[in-house]
């Protein structure tokens, strides 16, 4: 069934290609990341032994492949803007400043926090436990509360929302301090964290804003009025920076030692059937309509009212349960290891509206992403390019979950 699914969804790639002549439109990039996805679950590497995987139920294909079908239409039913010179925007320099300080203090202090931690003698899951910022689940390496929230509601959000904008700016200017923000940002979030996730992040970014100012030749991001000596540069440095992180990736491999067949199909591989596992364990809790699937938005609102006394109401509790499971992950015994947060988009539609969810909630995020797309591409505006490229890690990374159930995702929009 998995190599089915696959096949159908890289055909319905391959066709919305052909259509929009753009790789990083939204419906490609979705159709192509559940076709890898779907490809790679029918593996399953327990015992340092390669299988194939008959673990994975009909029913949670079919929720893949409706996801992607109404995902596709919403992208269809997504009109087209008719008029292409809206007018460029401009950056408020010193809210721009102000944003890259208040960013910056946020991940000085968790860069602090990490390497006081290490030198202390903690263990690589206390740093996962200390920089997951949660708000509702407090543990022994837990910050204290002031700072976050500061992290949660300030900081964090605004680093996600600062990337895109330095290397769109890049892109656009071509002047070098955008990239040494770039470097700087990432570093102490890696430092932060311990993590390679957001080498990702920044990589995608790169990609899709190459592919459209150097393939599809946007306007919104090729400047006649910027230098062109450093135009070459612009482009050398894409090349320079993809060729960092893989070298990055390869270095961490060999000194862990990884298993370059165990690693893609752990991570891309087993979402279904992890998605799978949560699923007959927890929807016994009841349906949360809504809440899980925003809950980075719900979060905004409920903090306050918890800082006061309030008490949570138990929709809210039922939602951030789910938030909490997913987060601490849980042993799989069929693949003899332990997983935590690869549940894909899907599941948080299913736990909020159950089958339905997953038709209505899939449509509306394709509207959404190709509403948001279609701005990216037509418009002079600076800010639909940021929009999409937080929209493209959404679509991206979807295999592991719905975003916007981080509050530090949500925020990240609205500070943009």
């Amino acid at each position: 069934m998995g190599f089915i699914i696959s096949v159908i969804l890289l055909v319905m790639a391959l066709a919305n290609y052909i259509q929009e002549k753009n790789i990083t439109s939204p419906e490609v990039l979705f159709n192509i990341i559940y076709s890898v996805v779907c490809f790679f679950s029918m593996f399953l590497y327990a015992d340092d032994k390669l299988t194939v995987n008959y673990f994975i139920n009909t029913e949670i294909y079919l929720m893949v492949l409706l996801g992607c079908l109404s995902f596709n239409l919403g992208c269809v039913l997504c009109p087209s803007p008719f008029i292409h010179n809206f007018s460029k925007d401009k950056i408020i320099e010193p809210v721009f400043f102000l944003y890259i300080i208040l960013s910056l203090v946020g991940l000085i202090i968790s860069s602090f926090a990490s390497i006081k931690l290490i030198l202390e003698g903690g263990l690589l899951i206390d740093i996962y436990r200390q920089s997951s910022n949660s708000l509702f689940l407090e543990n022994e390496f837990t910050l204290p509360k002031s700072i976050n929230r500061y992290l949660v509601f300030v900081a964090n959000p605004l680093y996600y929302a600062m990337i895109p904008v330095f290397i769109s700016r890049y892109f656009l200017e071509h002047k070098n301090n955008y990239l040494l923000l770039i470097l700087l940002f990432l570093s102490l979030k890696i430092i932060s964290h311990l993590g390679r996730v957001d080498l990702l992040y920044c990589l995608l970014f790169f990609i899709v804003l190459y592919i459209n100012k150097y393939g599809n030749k946007l306007e919104v991001i090729n400047n006649a009025e910027a230098p062109k000596k450093n135009s070459k540069w612009a482009k050398y440095s894409f090349y320079l920076f993809v060729t960092f992180v893989i070298s990055f990736f390869v270095v961490v491999f060999f000194i862990r030692n990884t298993n370059f067949i165990k690693t893609p199909i752990n991570y891309l591989g087993t979402p279904l059937l992890y998605m799978q596992f949560l699923l007959n364990k927890v929807t016994k809790l009841g349906h949360t309509y809504g809440v899980l699937s925003f809950l980075g938005l719900w979060q905004v609102f409920m903090v306050p009212l918890k800082i006061i006394g309030c008490e949570m109401p138990e929709f809210f509790l039922t939602a951030q349960y789910y938030q909490n499971i997913i987060s601490e992950g849980y042993y799989l015994p069929i693949a003899k290891r332990l997983y935590n947060a690869f549940v894909t988009t899907f599941f948080y539609f299913y736990i909020d509206y159950n089958w339905l969810g997953i038709i209505i909630c899939s449509l509306l995020f394709g509207f959404c992403s190709k509403y948001v797309f279609n701005k990216f591409i037509n418009s002079l505006s600076l800010k639909w390019a940021n929009c999409y490229l937080l929209i493209s890690l959404m679509l991206f990374f979807s295999f592991i979950r719905f975003q916007l159930s981080r509050s530090e995702i949500f925020l990240a929009f609205v500070y943009l």
